[in-house]
């Protein structure tokens, strides 16, 4: 609609007439337009309210709403419904709608708004949320908490102070007395704990002298389990002691082997050294190894892995009543495909092999990765795939530790 002008000849009678009927007209008009895009909305807000019976929905003015955490744009009012698009960082939505379902609120933008009431297609944006500071302890509290972290033969002790501290490890209070416990504490158990907890915390700057004591209780931890936890005199330790480091809610293990892969470019110095040695726990060069593959640091320690190296490997398929040992030396040479070939055709031209260290080199050879041969070795032998790279219920951590060659 356009309004025309005033112009100076507009003061005669004659032309405020005019201009008056040009007003009057003009008025109209736009209350004309107000009623019907008032009734546009109230028609929206009805369909809407009775397709999704909302506890509450509402039109808004033009609000500019923050979303430190992002947002998500869905097709319909759910947080589970399908998603047209997703922003994981802070941004801004200008929002003119929302609705309340559950206990989430879901919003509307000006454009979906004015979409919903012409009848066309409309998404709803749903901000993320943003997770409220754990309160601080009070004085006195963590030392009673870190208490029940030590070996007391009552395991529950220990896995609710050890949850409790998951949930504030990221205050810097917090961090600097689990700091100042890891340097004095000679309990193996608590030990333990805080080092699993250091190594979930973010607020913890990791260096090379932490992850050396990572990776010393991990070697400690693997010592005592393959010897059944008996010390070097065969006389039995309390096995709850070392128990809980497996067998708890975050398998504090688990934990530590995690840190260290994700870690391992910062730390290869650290890692190669146990990968090569040939006294080290067959598990933990099995770990180095997969460490080193899945950030393409593996390469340059091929010329290094001599021939007794492969036949450690061969070894450990053999059938010794540890399946175990077969699967880690399985995914060694299935990791170390590019130069282990020769040495395993090799071996297979070789007489009198054990059954199934025969069977495990054929089915690497004709390799082992096709569903079929995957089948095969997976139901005799166990998954190539592991379970102790799976995101722990402690941490935010994210990070895929596995090899894209052993997902299903």
């Amino acid at each position: 609609m356009t309004l025309f002008p005033l112009s100076r000849r507009s003061c005669s009678g004659h032309s405020v007439s005019a201009l008056k009927c040009q007003l009057a007209v003009g008025f109209f008009l736009v209350a004309t337009m107000a009623c019907g895009d008032a009734q546009l909305t109230d028609k929206a807000l009805e369909t809407l309210k009775a397709r999704w019976k909302p506890t509450v929905a509402k039109e808004m003015p033009l609000t500019e709403l923050d979303a430190p955490n992002g947002y998500v744009v869905l097709k319909e009012p759910a947080a589970d419904a399908q998603e047209a698009r997703r922003v994981d960082k802070a941004a801004k939505v200008k929002v003119k709608f929302y609705m309340d379902r559950g206990n989430r609120r879901f919003y509307m933008t000006e454009w979906n708004w004015n979409n919903a009431g012409k009848g066309g297609k409309f998404n709803w944006v749903m901000l993320n949320p943003v997770a409220e500071a754990p309160a601080k302890p009070e004085a006195g509290k963590l030392d009673a908490l870190y208490n029940d972290l030590r070996h007391d033969q009552t395991q529950w002790n220990c896995e609710n102070a050890y949850g409790e501290f998951g949930k504030i490890v990221n205050q810097p209070e917090v961090v600097e007395f689990l700091v100042a416990k890891l340097a004095t504490e000679k309990d193996a158990q608590a030990k333990s704990c805080v080092v699993a907890l250091l190594c979930t915390s973010s607020q913890y700057k990791h260096d090379a002298t932490f992850a050396r004591t990572v990776l010393d209780l991990l070697i400690e931890y693997q010592a005592k389990r393959s010897n059944g936890f008996h010390d070097k005199a065969g006389v039995p330790e309390p096995e709850r002691l070392w128990l809980f480091v497996s067998s708890s809610g975050a398998s504090l293990n688990c934990v530590w082997i995690r840190f260290l892969v994700r870690n391992t470019p910062k730390y290869e110095e650290l890692l190669s050294p146990v990968m090569l040695d040939p006294k080290a726990d067959f598990y933990l060069r099995w770990v180095c190894i997969h460490a080193m593959a899945r950030h393409k640091l593996m390469e340059k320690y091929y010329p290094k892995l001599d021939p007794d190296f492969y036949r450690m490997l061969f070894e450990n398929l053999r059938n010794d009543g540890h399946g175990w040992n077969a699967q880690f030396a399985t995914r060694i040479l299935v990791i170390l495909k590019p130069v282990s070939t020769p040495y395993i055709i090799q071996r297979l031209n070789e007489p009198r092999l054990d059954d199934q260290e025969k069977d495990i080199l054929n089915l690497i050879n004709k390799d082992i990765l096709l569903p079929a041969n995957r089948g095969k070795f997976e139901f005799k032998y166990g998954n190539l795939n592991s379970s102790i790279f799976g995101t722990t219920a402690d941490t935010n951590d994210k990070f895929d530790c596995e090899l894209s060659m052993f997902k299903n």
